[in-house]
């Protein structure tokens, strides 16, 4: 395998952005209740996701043209059905909820797609 990490953290590619994450705990009354969010600021590549990538990985209630692909070192976070929501990437003034991720960490990175929505705040 290849590791790419280097490309990712060329500062003269990658970019800046936050993800926004915001662990749940199971209450006593059997919900599920929101913490704190936390605020990490993380580089990589961001790029539009390509519209094969989107067939390929998103469902199709979930494909949109405001589609982002964020290629980093870290990994993000998505729903599992078991109290962990997805991660928010605050990029150039959007909020995106990262959809898919997939750990290429043998090849030095991970590969996600995050669709847009409208952040009430």
């Amino acid at each position: 395998m290849i590791d790419v990490s280097r490309v990712i953290n060329n500062p003269r590619l990658q970019t800046a952005f936050t993800v926004q994450r915001t662990p749940y705990t199971f209450a006593n009354e059997g919900e599920w209740t929101p913490g704190t969010p936390a605020n990490t600021n993380l580089k990589g590549l961001i790029t539009p996701t390509k519209a094969d990538d989107q067939v390929k990985y998103l469902p199709e209630g979930q494909r949109q043209a405001n589609a982002i692909t964020i290629y980093c070192t870290q990994p993000l976070l998505m729903s599992n059905g078991n109290g962990q929501e997805s991660d928010v990437i605050v990029w150039n003034g959007d909020y995106y909820r990262v959809q898919f991720c997939k750990p290429w960490q043998q090849n030095g990175y991970y590969f996600a797609i995050a669709t847009g929505f409208v952040h009430a705040n």
